[in-house]
């Protein structure tokens, strides 16, 4: 006990081998292994994004910018609504299903591609409600459609 009436802490150092060993040992698992490629794509796509934001701020104007954060989160908007739950079902059942699971997964990255085509369609015709500076849309097939399959690859990514 310390004079406050604490206990005293004791640090015992730790070998470099010791570490090593657990280093070792986690890199076999399996688990740690996913959980390390999880957190470096993570890593990796925040990185992308920030230095691709910083190339938009440094070479467009403000609102081009704003422009295509907006049309940004909108589809990401989009898509969050269009997500169903099915990445939740899809952890649930998937490890149940051993034969019928290619078929779930089939049936759930089609709905969510349906799911995602639909919102972006009704989004786009509402848009000049909700986001009147994103009606320039609407006035272009191609633009609209862009922005519809932006919107499904933005939920299949976060799908799979």
């Amino acid at each position: 006990m310390t004079k406050r009436g604490y206990p005293k802490l004791s640090i015992h150092p730790v070998s470099s081998k010791y570490i090593f060993s657990l280093f070792c040992r986690a890199k076999r698992s399996s688990l740690y292994n996913n959980a390390f490629y999880l957190m470096l794509n993570t890593a990796c796509t925040s990185v992308l994004g920030f230095v691709f934001w910083f190339i938009m701020a440094r070479y467009f104007s403000s609102s081009d910018v704003g422009i295509g954060s907006a049309l940004n989160s909108a589809s990401g908007l989009v898509a969050s609504f269009a997500g169903l739950g099915l990445c939740i079902g899809l952890v649930r059942f998937v490890p149940e299903l051993k034969e019928g699971a290619v078929r779930l997964i089939n049936s759930a990255f089609t709905l969510a591609g349906v799911a995602a085509t639909v919102g972006a369609l009704i989004y786009l015709a509402g848009v000049k409600h909700w986001a009147p500076a994103l009606f320039f849309l609407c006035k272009n097939y191609w633009l609209a459609g862009f922005f519809v399959l932006f919107t499904v690859r933005h939920y299949l990514i976060r799908l799979s």
